[in-house]
């Protein structure tokens, strides 16, 4: 500063915008900042386009270029600075040109699980062009396989089985992602021969099928008995129409393709049914004793007085079904029998009981 019969004249230096400078690449997509730079003339400095722009891109009157680059390409443009209304400078201006790389996107988010054993080839892809570069970052592969770094590509023949957690990074030396992966290996498929529990015709069936090993999911194809039917998570359900043992082949395919077979044995006893119809006498005072007959069902059975009562003296046996003791009084008694099995299926029958003197 200069002071001239009481003025004081400004001295500052011409404007100038920083242009040897090198801006770093940026990928479209990802956040972007980078600051410009001024010297001389008055503060403060005031940035702005001159002509041109980066998509995405603005710039702050601080001269912060700032945002998300929305397009690649190579984008040229002109940056202006000016500074305080105080100094007489000139702006100064610059020609800049940054480069917007294509985003590396990791397009393989989940890898098909492998099998012990089993040869295992699969590739781990990404979109960004250029010159890529794959390697594991966190965490390890299965013991067995590995990774190509130059392509991406996962092989090998697995050792042991469980599910691996690891991370891979894709990228040159700008632009980098990364991507979890939670990578399981199987056994082979496997199924011992099926026995589905004891059925009975008329009662709802509903049971699980189960298999182990294999790349889920299961899917079970097969016929099964009239009544019931398979479906492809491996359920058998329904209500059985026809008695008798059967054994039903089944096939099992995994997600992989293995294909296995296998046979489900099945027992589908008849329906529950009392089959004591005639009318049963007994004699005032001497012992009694009468087993009632039933068919059909699943054991344990069970019986039951449901309505009336038997003569004074005479009892049933829950467990036997059999009608025993000395009737004390005459008359005809009429008694609503009722047998319950293991599956909860009832049969119900009424019996005439006649004490004669």
């Amino acid at each position: 500063m200069a002071v001239l019969a009481g003025l004081v004249v400004s001295s500052a230096g011409a404007l100038d915008l920083e242009k040897e400078v090198e801006m770093p690449d940026a990928e479209v997509g990802t956040p972007y900042e980078f600051q410009f730079t001024g010297e001389a003339g008055c503060l403060p400095y005031h940035f702005k386009y001159k002509a041109g722009r980066v998509p995405g891109l603005e710039i702050t009157d601080s001269g912060l270029i700032t945002g998300t680059p929305t397009a690649e390409g190579a984008f040229t443009f002109w940056v202006e600075l000016t500074d305080s209304t105080t100094c007489n400078t000139t702006p100064s201006q610059a020609q800049f040109t940054l480069f917007v790389a294509r985003r590396v996107v990791i397009t393989s988010t989940k890898l098909p699980a492998a099998k012990i054993g089993v040869s295992y080839s699969s590739a781990i892809t990404a979109d960004g062009g250029g010159s890529l570069t794959w390697s594991v970052v966190n965490g390890s592969l299965p013991p067995g396989l590995s990774l190509n770094p130059n392509d991406g590509s996962l092989s090998g023949v697995p050792t042991a089985v469980g599910t691996f957690y690891f991370t891979v990074m894709v990228g040159d030396d700008k632009r980098r992602r990364t991507q979890d992966y939670a990578f399981t290996v199987a056994n082979p498929l496997a199924v011992a021969p099926v026995v589905l529990p004891v059925a009975e015709v008329g009662v709802p069936l509903r049971a699980q099928l189960a298999a182990s090993g294999g790349i889920g999911p299961l899917t079970w194809a097969g016929r099964l008995p009239a009544g019931l039917k398979l479906d492809p998570q491996g359920v058998a359900q329904g209500t059985p129409a026809a008695s008798g043992r059967f054994s039903v082949p089944v096939t099992i395919t995994d997600s992989d393709g293995q294909v296995i077979n296998t046979t489900v044995g099945l027992f589908i006893a008849a329906r529950l049914a009392i089959t004591t119809t005639e009318p049963a006498r007994a004699t005032l005072g001497q012992n009694f004793r009468l087993r009632l007959a039933a068919r059909g069902g699943v054991a344990a059975r069970v019986w039951a007085i449901a309505s009336g009562k038997p003569p004074p003296g005479i009892t049933l046996n829950r467990n036997t079904g059999v009608l025993t003791g000395t009737p004390r009084a005459r008359g005809s008694y009429r008694i609503g029998l009722k047998l319950t099995d293991k599956l909860k299926a009832a049969a119900t029958r009424t019996l005439t009981l006649t004490v004669d003197a």
